[in-house]
């Protein structure tokens, strides 16, 4: 059975990905430890370890299988860490590395906190760690993200406007829902070392932008304007203010096999006939606040 360490355990997906060993399909070695920087009662499932990310974190993650990071992607932490992973040496080790496909992004997208986490992996995997990433598409699950939090996929709520480039009605999202990122986080951890791919690629469903912005109009009463731009346009954006949302934009407007709208997905390796789990495929996902 596989031993399993879990760092960031606070964030937005550490409760979920946890609460997804408890799936009798997977072949976990129970307890999973757990890194928190403050104390916390532990259980027969999840032994959590009060400890700095620093060398001290070595002895008490020594041995285990499989060490998935939520942690945010700083340039600092990650760089921190690095030593630490190669002491601990797990037989593969999963990244805070969500959302869009790194491998793909292009070169003038690679900007921070991006260009941290591919050096970041790069750098393991110069020195022989298994490196196991796994891209999402865009988080889907309210009240937050692609609900309230629009403005990565060109819907700017506040102007009731959508930024489109190429064809509106034909433009599509790659999502995945929390269910469904936690339970392939647990699957692919627990997957034998042998045959883990170096990366995966998960989506829950694939819906039309017009759809989402109908939702919107409709909850908020409002008519949104359609602007149609270029990716010209969104690169210059990006280089005039490279900030995260401008970043994840533009690469959405590239279109398929950019890094956020896949050509092909592994959720039939990962997860064959939904064989151990249902995917969470509709429009009213579920997740905090809902």
């Amino acid at each position: 059975m596989t031993t399993v360490a879990v760092l960031g355990y606070s964030g937005v997906l550490g409760k979920a990905v946890l609460e997804a060993f408890s799936n009798e399909n997977f072949n976990v070695s129970f307890p999973i430890k757990v890194v928190t920087s403050k104390d916390m009662p532990s259980n027969e499932k999840i032994e959590f370890v009060k400890a700095s990310i620093d060398e001290t974190l070595v002895d008490k993650l020594k041995g285990i299988d499989v060490l998935i990071s939520l942690l945010p992607g700083k340039e600092d932490l990650l760089k921190t860490l690095e030593p630490i992973i190669v002491s601990i040496k797990p037989k593969f080790y999963i990244p805070s590395e969500f959302g869009n496909d790194l491998d793909v992004l292009d070169e003038k997208l690679l900007l921070p906190p991006f260009v941290y986490k591919f050096d970041h992996n790069k750098r393991l995997e110069g020195q022989a760690i298994k490196v196991v990433r796994i891209y999402t598409g865009f988080f889907r699950f309210p009240p937050i993200f692609l609900y309230a939090y629009t403005d990565i996929i060109g819907v700017v709520q506040k102007n009731r406007e959508v930024k489109v480039v190429g064809d509106y009605e034909t433009k599509v999202v790659d999502y995945c829902t929390l269910e469904d990122i936690a339970n392939s986080v647990a699957a692919i951890a627990t997957t034998d070392p042998k045959h883990v791919l170096d990366s995966y690629r998960i989506s829950s469903n694939r819906i039309l932008l017009k759809d989402i912005v109908a939702q919107l109009e409709a909850e908020q009463n409002q008519e949104y304007k359609i602007v149609n731009i270029t990716i010209e346009d969104q690169f210059r954006a990006v280089e005039q203010n490279p900030s995260f949302e401008n970043i994840i934009f533009c690469c959405y407007s590239q279109g398929p096999g950019n890094g956020l709208i896949f050509e092909k997905n592994d959720n039939e390796v990962i997860n064959p006939q939904s064989s151990l789990w249902t995917w969470n495929s509709n429009n009213t996902a579920t997740g905090p606040g809902s």
